[in-house]
């Protein structure tokens, strides 16, 4: 074989094990695709998967968007907390709204990494700013500021209903973030099952 021919066929050959690789690699991965913080919190469900604080009587969290303007980047959830304490389980519903906070980075980008809400009644800021953000899941550094107590720190892990497909990347990536060792896990299944008595905050 001319040794043109065979330098084509290496060639060739590296090409496709690269390609495999490759492939080998997304799939471990899942559905490893980056998106804006508004795209991932406008799902049609997401979960608080893992959170650095500690509450022992919630199962679960989950918030659906209702109002939502793509423009503005604004965003309103309803959010459905499932508490239980001994045999008897209860369904919390709040709401919550959320506004762009830009940077610099963001008013290049126009995509806005950090969004504030506001709870008028429990005189209470809260800031989100979201480090790292795929289809399946975002992983969320949480400032709550209070009048009386000040502000309480966490990290947070919110995914939605694609996250099985890329669940180890992303809470390997969530453990390599927050520096934490012991994080509070929440299940979905005890989401999505029908509240039926529930009390609104």
């Amino acid at each position: 074989m001319p040794a043109h021919g065979l330098w084509s066929l290496l060639l060739f050959s590296s090409s496709i094990l690269i390609a495999l690789a490759s492939k080998n690699k997304t799939n471990a991965l899942g559905d490893w695709r980056w998106t804006s913080p508004w795209t991932f919190m406008r799902s049609k469900d997401i979960y608080l998967n893992l959170t650095t604080l500690h509450w022992p009587h919630i199962k679960c969290i989950r918030a659906k968007p209702t109002l939502k303007n793509k423009t503005a980047q604004t965003l309103s959830q309803d959010i459905f907390i499932n508490v239980a304490i001994g045999e008897n389980i209860t369904w919390h519903i709040m709401k919550a709204s959320y506004t762009p906070l830009f940077d610099e980075i963001s008013n290049i980008t126009r995509r806005a990494r950090k969004f504030a809400s506001v709870d008028e009644d429990a005189q209470a800021v809260t800031n989100y700013t979201f480090l790292h953000v795929i289809r399946d899941c975002a992983i969320v550094f949480k400032e709550k500021e209070k009048n009386k107590t000040g502000v309480v720190s966490s990290w947070e892990l919110w995914v939605n209903n694609r996250f099985n497909t890329s669940s180890e990347a992303c809470k390997k990536q969530y453990l390599k973030v927050c520096e934490c060792v012991q994080p509070m896990q929440f299940n979905m299944s005890d989401c999505k099952r029908q509240p039926h008595n529930q009390k609104s905050f």
